[in-house]
Formats: structure tokens, sequence, C-alpha cells
């Protein structure tokens, strides 16, 4: 900067050589023409537009203060004062953006608009803030941790680190309830806990496998392994199956009850109730063929639908004896358990162990009848192709084995309660008939649906009414005369229909204490009667 204001003459045509000598003496014109020189040179400054403003001798420069600047001539020295900090700019890194502005007066970013922007911070624990005008705003993502799943918040305005929702890359893992919507966008299974039910009101859950596969609990063994060893071919079985073996039941322990499968129902009655459609059903199983106008006649009774097969089977893979005591393949029980100690009664009306039951409904018009219809069916098989022995020793196509720790008041082995089915019985090893004992009277009803055989001490004379005597069937009366003797009797029916006897009516023993025998027979039209005297 010139720091003396030089005087001059108007311009001269005296020129300087450039091409002087540094430090040899001027002459008079060429300092004159320096002089010239001087005055006429000026400098410039440019503002941001690149204009340039030429200072010369005539021009002053003023510099003013402006927003937040103020400025101070002391001497020969200008001092500029910013009166607040201005704002620091580090470098911002944005892919794909090629319009990008930054307001240094506030915390603004603006991106033009575009795809591919990418914003990168090298400070850890910043948060980065992204506003817009558009729906689904996202302002913070909070709850950050390793592994969690992301979730929209209830603001929908942030990302929140959702701590029971999470996947390692390998395992998502959930805590709490899980709702699965199917094809038709209704929610239809919850899983909650350890728990799965179906979400709609009294849905069906169905397991099912995919094509030939099987729905497996448990640790199964090979279902080719478990069917073919003890069920025969596994190829035909179709549907679903449950399979499970323990291959490592400890020899020690085989005192303990092992149950594969349980199936249990129970039901807990919180009010009095004469409903009689309460029917619990633990496990139902049935088998349906659908004819389509075609017929089935094979006479095997092995080759129709099963309803149920139920099998407990036995097979030894050592060549050592093996020895098991029982083996069942069923068992079926109704019981009263009162393993809470609670003081109420229980009383079971009637109790089912084994209901079954064959029968027919229809709803169209064409005829339905069944020839033999079996609600109990047994037989046995002893076939084989191997060279030992087979051998039964006792084969029961039904065996009672009577009650343990009480005597019913009445015990039936078999009941029918059709006084006209027929029963087939072969050979019997033992017969039993019930006696009835009567008390004395001058009038007698001898109910026969008591029992086929009635005892009686006579007291006084009597009329014998015969009740309950089905056709076919035979009524025994043993009578004896007390310490008097001589008392009569005659015999009737129910109907005032008389007792034919042979020879007439018939005239008891008179001896103090004699016994005899009256038996009569119904044949559908009349009661025959015998009489056996004087049993000594």
């Amino acid at each position: 900067m010139t720091r003396a204001h030089l005087k001059t003459r108007t311009a001269s045509t005296s020129t300087v050589s450039d091409t002087a000598v540094a430090g040899a003496a001027l002459t008079h014109a060429e300092l004159d023409s320096n002089l010239i020189n001087l005055r006429d040179s000026s400098w410039g400054i440019a503002d941001d537009s690149s204009t340039v403003l030429q200072v010369s001798d005539d021009k002053t420069i003023t510099v003013a203060g402006g927003s937040g600047i103020t400025t101070a001539l002391s001497g020969d020295t200008l001092t500029i004062t910013a009166s607040e900090s201005q704002p620091v700019f580090k470098t911002i890194s944005v892919s794909g953006q090629s319009d990008v502005v930054a307001d240094g007066t506030t915390d603004t970013l603006t991106l033009a608009e575009g795809s591919g922007i990418t914003i990168t911070t090298n400070a850890g624990t910043d948060t980065i803030t992204i506003a817009s005008t558009a729906s689904g705003t996202i302002t913070a993502l909070n709850n950050q941790a390793e592994n969690r799943l992301t979730t929209i918040g209830s603001t929908t305005t942030e990302l929140d680190g959702e701590a029971n929702l999470t996947f390692d890359g390998s395992t998502l893992a959930i805590t709490g309830g899980l709702t699965a919507t199917t094809s038709i966008g209704n929610d239809a299974i919850t899983i909650d806990d350890n728990k799965i039910t179906t979400t709609r009101s009294n849905d069906n859950f169905n397991i099912e496998a995919n094509g030939t596969g099987r729905v497996n609990i448990g640790s199964p063994v090979e279902e080719s392994t478990l069917f073919s060893t003890y069920m025969g071919d596994a190829s035909r079985i179709k549907g679903a199956s449950i399979t499970y073996e323990d291959l490592a039941v400890n020899p020690n322990n085989l005192t303990d009850r092992e149950y594969g499968h349980s199936i249990f129902q129970g039901s807990r009655i919180t009010a009095d109730s004469t409903n009689s459609n309460f029917r619990p059903r633990a496990l139902v199983v049935s088998s349906t063929v659908d004819l389509d106008g075609f017929n089935y006649t094979n006479t095997s009774n092995f080759r129709g639908p099963l309803g149920a097969m139920i099998v407990g089977s036995v097979v030894n893979t050592s060549g050592t004896n093996s020895t098991i005591n029982t083996v069942r393949g069923m068992e079926s029980s109704a019981a009263i358990t009162d393993f809470s100690g609670n003081a109420g009664d229980t009383t079971i009306v009637d109790a089912i162990g084994n209901y079954c039951a064959n029968f027919i409904e229809r709803d169209g018009t064409g005829d339905a009848s069944i020839t033999n219809a079996y609600n109990f069916f047994a037989t046995g098989e002893g076939f084989h192709s191997g060279s030992g022995s087979v051998s039964v020793s006792n084969a029961y196509g039904f065996y009672y084995d009577g009650w343990t720790g009480t005597t019913p008041t009445n015990d039936y082995a078999f009941y029918s309660a059709s006084d006209t089915a027929k029963s087939r019985v072969g050979t019997l090893e033992r017969y039993r008939e019930e006696i009835n004992a009567l008390t004395s009277s001058s009038t007698i009803t001898v109910d026969c649906g008591l029992a086929p055989v009635h005892t009686i001490t006579l007291g006084t004379n009597t009329e014998f009414n015969i009740s309950n005597l089905g056709t076919g069937q035979t009524a025994t009366l043993i009578i004896t005369q007390d310490g008097t003797g001589s008392r009569t009797a005659t015999f009737g029916t129910d109907g005032s229909t008389a007792v034919k006897f042979a020879g007439g009516t018939p005239t008891l023993s008179t001896a103090i204490g004699a016994i005899d025998v009256v038996s009569i027979f119904n044949d559908g039209t009349n009661y025959l009667g015998n009489i056996a005297q004087a049993y000594a």
C-alpha cells in the first residue's frame, strides 16, 4: 500500500527502460518517468462474483461492520472482529448427490431428490435425524441391542429394537405370544409360551404331514422297523402315525408303569345338570368306506373298515428264551377315583367299562341291513411257518375275574336285558343256578326273573302264582313241610292259568320236614308241571 502521497506533473512522454541495471544511478528523466508511472498505477479488490474494483489514488476503501462483525481503526491498524462464534463445518459425504446445500447458520442439510443416498458419521454416539413431509417419517432408532429385530413405534415416527424378538442369523427367538395368519387373512394360530391354540372360535387344530410323511412326536424309531416288526407291512399305513420307542429303559425299573401315549380328558361339572348331551370322549377313532354304488363282498372279517385297532404285541428278538406275564391289547375301564381325599360321596349309576354298539342311521330312501351284527367278536390265531411249535393252554373268548375288595349285591358275568335273546353255549364245564328263598304265606308270587330255583318252608296252606316265566324257561320249587306238616299247595300263574300236572292236581308229602321238588316249564302255550315227592 502507498504510504505517501506523491505530487507529479502531468503525463510526460519520458520513458524509462525496464532493463536498467539495478543499483545504477537514475537520470532526471528516468526519475521523472517513474514518479509519473507510480501516480498512474492501481490495484484491484474482487467480490464473490469475481467483479474487480480497481483502487487508485482517487478511490477510498471503507470497511463497515455488519451482522455479527465490528471494525476498529487504531493508528495504522484496522481490526475486524466477529461478535458470535460461527459453525465449523466438517466433511459430509453424500453418495449419488450432486446438489447438496448446507446452511451454516442452522443444522439443516438439504439433499436433492434421488436414490442412493448414503449418510456417514464417524462419531459412535451421534444420533442421525431424518425429517420428511411424507408419511412414515422416521426420527429415531430406540432400544438398540445386538440381534434385536425392529418394529415401527406407536407414533409411527420411530423404529424400536424389540427385546423379545431377536434373530442371530440362525435362530428366531420370540418371547411371549405369536399369532399366525392364514392365506385368507384371518388370525388362525396363537402360540403362547408352551401352548398352541386356534384363534378363531371353535376352530379345529390340524397337524398334517406332506404326502406319505408321518406326524412323529418324541423320539420315534423308523416306521419301517417298528411296524414291520410288530404290525406287518409298514407300506400299507396311510395318514398320520404317532410312534415312540424308548430304547434306553433301565431293566431294574421294569416294575414301573410305562405309558407310550396317554390321552386324557377331564371335565369338571360346575352345576347340577340333567343334560343328556354331555358325553365326554377321550378318544374317538372311526373308519369309513364310501362304496359309491359298488359292492365289496370279501367274506373275511378282517377285510372291511376297522374303527380302531389296538394291539399289545410281544416279540423276542434274542435267541434266549423270554417270558412276560400279561399282554393287554386294550384296557378300558370306568372308575371312581378320589386322589384329593375329599369327603363328598361319588355315585355312578351305570359304570360301563367297555361299550360296543352296531347301529343303523339312515336319512336317505335306500334300505340298510346288517346280516350279522356282532357287538363283541373274539377269535384266536395260531398259524405259523417256522419250525418251532405253537401251543395255547387255555383260550378264553370272554373271561370274567369277578370283584376284588368288595362283594356286589348282584354279580353278573353275563346279563341279557331281553328274555328272548338267544344264547348259544357249547359244552358247559361248570353250571350253577341262582336260588331265591321265599317267605311262607297263604299266597306266594314266585318271580322267575329273580332266579330259576326257589326254596320255601311251608308254615300254612299256600297258593303259588308263577310270574315272569318266559317261553322255554323252567322254574324249580323246593318245598319243605314245617314242624307241623300236612301243609297243602296249589299252583297257578300270574295270568290265572292253572299249571298242568301229569294225572291232575298234585298232592304234597304230609310228613313233618318232608321235601318235594316241583318243576314248571313254559312251552309258550301251557305251563307244564312235574312233582318229585318225599326226598329222604
